[in-house]
């Protein structure tokens, strides 16, 4: 039995800056939100939303992992052309989701509670998941108050 809840729930598409790339270890993440937001600031670009990962990667990579941060952006909004950063939109549609508390350390238990989940409601993993921080570090409040929703998009199998 598993200490969180997870549901199925649908998401809408959202517009986002978004800067792949690969790095050493998950967490090296940081450089790609810090440069993120260096990015947008200097094109007085707001974001509209809580910053986001992205894991690209089909398992578990501790090395040399395909990532990306990304923040939602208004409508307007738009980089220039040699940017590392890009202006997209991350899909929406059906999601399986779980929201943890605490550290943003160990997330085995809330991982493994949604692959069971998948598992057990007759579902699978259609594309990468999202990792999007409800609140961390730039708000002030210590890790055991970090919030994190972990999504991974589904469909029947």
């Amino acid at each position: 039995m598993s200490d969180y809840e997870v549901k199925a729930k649908e998401v809408t598409p959202q517009r986002v800056a978004i800067l792949r790339d690969r790095i050493e270890s998950y967490s090296k993440i940081g450089r790609l939100f810090k440069e993120l937001r260096q990015t947008l600031a200097q094109n007085n670009i707001s974001l509209a939303g809580p910053q986001l990962a992205i894991y690209y990667d089909e398992e578990y990579t501790p090395r040399n992992a395909d990532v990306a941060a990304a923040v939602p952006v208004d409508a307007g909004a738009d980089l220039p052309s040699g940017s590392r950063a890009r202006i997209g939109e991350l899909p929406g549609g059906l999601m399986v989701s779980v929201v943890r508390t605490g550290p943003w350390d160990d997330f085995r238990p809330a991982y493994q509670a949604i692959m069971d989940w998948v598992e057990a409601n007759g579902y699978q993993i259609a594309g990468p998941n999202r990792e999007i921080h409800l609140q961390g570090p730039p708000s002030g409040v210590s890790p055991e108050e970090y919030i994190m929703e972990i999504q991974f998009p589904i469909k029947r199998r």
